[in-house]
């Protein structure tokens, strides 16, 4: 084999042991044995995905002495992919990182995310890739080692692996908070890595140091074949996420997506002036993720004021919202939202602002989000929304559906889990059809015939169907209560329980009718968002033909 993946499949339940009916014992496979065996099978094998395997450590230090001891029968690895198994065990760590100087030369990517590496597992493992003295420069172009908190790393190690790294485009070392020392990251090291295309620092407390570094790189030439930059969850202040910002205006690489959720931007009560002039400036980046960010009332308006000027922001991640006073922001605010995605300066693409539920907190737009829906009607550039779990009801669905009436750019919209019923998807049906459906009429002239795609609102669905198959149920349990008592009363009695029964039938038969609307409502959404993507398809081979 040149490939073998068992990427997600789980071998936990291989390494236990069962006892039999008969009471004989049915011992586990030895998995440190079988995956030997398997890698020094197979030389010409070139890529091992083990990803979220469950393997002990102790497999994982077999596999580092096959992968070492099969290079000498031609077996050179190109990709290798540990994470999410067991790698707790220093001399474990050691044999891997043993078995990887071999493979220094051919290795493109290695992953070992979330493997429960303590000590200085990782130093070990990058120093593999500057240990064999007939490689001067590695070709690993994606390193990944993100989630393994007990593990301590060597600041010089890193910067020493990295400026051999020539060819390295994805780096991930998010979540490893213990370094040995500041800055972690050197902006001269960075620059060396001239392929470098996303790097992932998200969970780790940037010393100021070390953001300085990151300045000094990012605002740099060298930071041109960026593509990606995430700090999440890096206790960022406001004013250095400004200076994130104005760093990247001067390398002039404003393709760059930063993604900067759960940082504490707001200072007190407000945004820091700074952050509000350089988001206004549109001398940032055309992708913004802030998902997961806590706000006070008064900041996140700054924030779609400040918005509603930038002419270079096209993906904009507002995902779980969450206001210091733990509740849901205002009307005023949501309608801020619409009057930025409808500014004239604004050419925003894409808008995420998918609420989040947990037992311990609630973060979303919420109830009121449907007042930003008139703003977003009026948008010429919004082509792909994501309003999940927000719980803005058939009124927002209404909201939505007059919005989708008039709008001319959307093409992309989920809207599952905010608690719509049939009538609010009647509602969205008519936005398809001039003069509205039989259910909801209307006068407008408007019809959307952009929206192609349309996600199924599967939960929303779900919940009403349950609700209404219940209450058919209990009216299964009454009827048979009622029929008993009809069977045993006369005169005037016998009237009446015959007026209840009929009732109770009717009831179910509403319920049922019900639930076949829904169907067609949802059926009839689907059909027109593919009459709307036949046209539009349409339209476009029609502008090739005449381009050629």
């Amino acid at each position: 084999f040149k490939e073998i993946s068992f990427h997600n499949i789980s071998f936990v339940n291989l390494q236990k042991s069962k006892v039999l009916r008969d009471g004989t014992i049915r011992y586990g496979l030895r998995l440190d044995k079988e995956f030997y065996e398997l890698v020094m099978g197979n030389p010409k094998l070139r890529v091992l995905d083990l990803h979220n395997s469950n393997l002990d450590t102790n497999t994982i230090g077999s596999i580092g002495r096959a992968i070492r001891d099969g290079y000498s029968v031609g077996l050179r690895l190109e990709r290798l992919d540990f994470s999410g198994n067991n790698a707790s065990d220093g001399a474990d760590v050691m044999t891997l990182a043993k078995g990887i100087v071999k493979h220094a030369g051919t290795l493109h990517t290695l992953k070992v995310a979330n493997c429960q590496i303590t000590g200085d597992g990782i130093n070990q493992i990058m120093h593999a890739f500057v240990a064999n003295v007939d490689v001067a420069s590695h070709t690993l172009e994606t390193f990944s080692v993100e989630g393994n908190p007990e593990c301590k790393v060597n600041s010089f190690i890193l910067d020493l692996f990295l400026k051999h790294s020539l060819q390295l485009k994805h780096l991930n070392i998010s979540g490893l908070p213990s370094w040995s020392k500041s800055p972690i990251l050197m902006a001269e090291t960075l620059a060396g890595c001239g392929s470098l295309v996303s790097l992932d620092l998200s969970g780790m407390a940037l010393h100021p140091t070390t953001l300085d570094q990151i300045l000094t790189w990012v605002s740099s030439p060298s930071f041109q074949s960026m593509e990606q930059l995430r700090v999440e969850g890096c206790g960022l202040d406001g004013s250095q996420f400004s200076n994130i910002l104005e760093a990247i205006g001067q390398s002039r690489n404003t393709k760059v997506e930063i993604i900067a959720g759960k940082n504490l931007l707001s200072d007190g009560s407000d945004l820091p002036e700074g952050l509000v002039n350089v988001l206004g400036s549109s001398n940032t980046s055309t992708s913004l993720g802030l998902r997961q960010t806590c706000w006070s009332e008064q900041a996140l308006r700054q924030l779609f004021v400040s918005l509603s000027q930038n002419w270079t922001l096209r993906k904009l991640d507002l995902s779980a919202v969450s206001l210091a006073s733990n509740r849901d922001p205002d009307v005023e605010t949501c309608k801020l939202l619409g009057q930025m995605v409808s500014a004239q300066a604004s050419r925003l693409e894409e808008l995420y602002l998918r609420g989040e539920e947990t037992a311990e907190l609630t973060s979303r737009m919420g109830r009121n989000l449907w007042w930003s829906f008139q703003g977003i009607g009026q948008s010429r550039y919004l082509t792909r929304l994501d309003i999940r779990r927000n719980r803005f009801r058939d009124e927002g669905a209404q909201a939505l559906a007059e919005a989708l009436r008039v709008n001319q750019s959307l093409a992309w919209l989920d809207m599952d889990e905010n608690d719509v019923t049939l009538e609010g998807f009647n509602a969205i049906l008519s936005a398809f059809h001039q003069g509205g459906t039989e259910q909801v009429p209307t006068s407008s002239s408007y019809y959307n015939s952009t929206l192609c795609y349309f996600e199924p609102p599967v939960r929303d669905v779900e919940k009403q169907i349950f609700q209404m198959r219940e209450s058919m149920l209990e009216t299964y349990k009454t009827e048979q209560e009622t029929r008993f008592l009809l069977s045993n009363s006369t005169g005037k009695d016998s009237r009446e329980w015959k007026e209840r029964l009929a009732q109770i039938v009717r009831t179910r038969n509403q319920s049922s009718e019900a639930i076949a609307r829904i169907d067609r409502a949802i059926k009839g959404i689907a059909t027109m968002t593919e009459r709307n993507k036949a046209v539009v398809d349409a339209v476009y081979r029609d502008r090739e033909r005449r381009r050629e």
